[in-house]
């Protein structure tokens, strides 16, 4: 089963995401996801969120606490708390390489009076971070 490691970050704008916008079967989709990836052999799920961030958004975090965990499919979705300690986001690594009309990436604050407006996966997680509990 696949393994993923997702950072949680809130500050003063609102939930770091990445929006998307992919086409699927001609269909067009768009929502929002949790910034993270995959995790890489020998690697621990803290090393993964660390690295994931850091080339996606460009931004150096640190972890605050684990949150859970959700299984989808075959993967494994593990989610932390994490804080911006270096850097502005701006996108980067596989995101930016894969960028196109069709496979849309670009980082956005979503504002957490947006949250139950959206569809972001781990709402409960979020919440806990937001509610700070």
């Amino acid at each position: 089963m696949e393994k993923t490691a997702r950072a949680i970050i809130v500050d003063e704008f609102g939930l770091y995401t990445l929006y998307r916008e992919k086409v699927v079967n001609g269909v067009r989709r768009k929502y929002y996801a949790i910034p993270g990836g995959h995790k890489e052999d020998g690697e621990t799920l803290e090393e993964t969120v660390i690295r994931e961030l850091n080339e996606e958004l460009g931004i150096d975090i640190e972890i605050v606490r684990f949150l859970g965990k959700m299984d989808e499919g075959n993967s494994e979705n593990y989610y932390y708390e994490c804080r911006k300690i270096k850097g502005e986001p701006i996108l980067g690594g596989e995101e930016l390489e894969r960028n196109s009309k069709d496979n849309y990436y670009e980082f956005r604050y979503l504002p957490l009076d947006k949250l139950e407006d959206s569809d972001i996966r781990a709402i409960d997680y979020v919440m806990m971070v937001v509610n700070n509990g």
